[in-house]
């Protein structure tokens, strides 16, 4: 039992790095380069329900991922909870803001990477709109699992949803046994 856990906790401890390969793959397929600005949203723990405490937060490992990958992006952090001070204390190397406005300015990439459910209730589209034109949203919470694949369009990915891309990272349709 104990080295299931322990594989399961390598796996846990893997994917935002394996993720962020994804993502970033993805957007340079479109683009052909890595983004200029990524956006990471939800910062604390966790959403539900609310918090403010940073401890054991996933966004540390995404944060680290895009460090690593893209070393020349601006990072903005926003969360609607988290402590300004804290997060910047945490990330002093990124930019904090206080705005989704702010947050998703010449944004290249949004991560959402808890489940607060602020996130949610905005539409892809309102998200997308203040982004840059090629920006891509990848959602490690499935917020929009409501919306039908198709009709989430073609930037907007999750895990475990990652339809939108397999004919633009594989040439190929999804395999069979994955939803559309």
């Amino acid at each position: 039992m104990l080295f299931r856990s322990a594989a399961a906790r390598a796996v846990n401890e893997q994917q935002p790095y394996e993720t962020i390969q994804t993502a970033l793959r993805i957007f340079g397929v479109r683009t052909g380069q890595n983004p200029k600005v990524v956006t990471l949203f939800g910062v604390a723990f966790k959403g539900i329900p609310e918090t403010n405490d940073l401890r054991g937060t996933m966004a540390a490992a995404v944060y680290a991922a895009v460090r690593k990958e893209c070393p020349d992006a601006q990072v903005k952090l926003f969360d609607p909870a988290a402590l300004r001070d804290e997060v910047h204390a945490m990330f002093p190397d990124a930019t904090v803001v206080e705005s989704v406005q702010e947050a998703l300015a010449d944004s290249d990439l949004l991560l959402i990477t808890n489940n607060n459910p602020a996130f949610g209730k905005r539409r892809i589209e309102e998200l997308l709109g203040l982004m840059g034109p090629q920006a891509i949203i990848y959602d490690y919470w499935n917020h929009f699992a409501r919306i039908r694949a198709q009709d989430r369009g073609d930037r907007h990915f999750s895990v475990g949803g990652l339809e939108p891309a397999y004919d633009l990272l594989f040439g190929a349709v999804a395999p069979v046994g994955v939803s559309q």
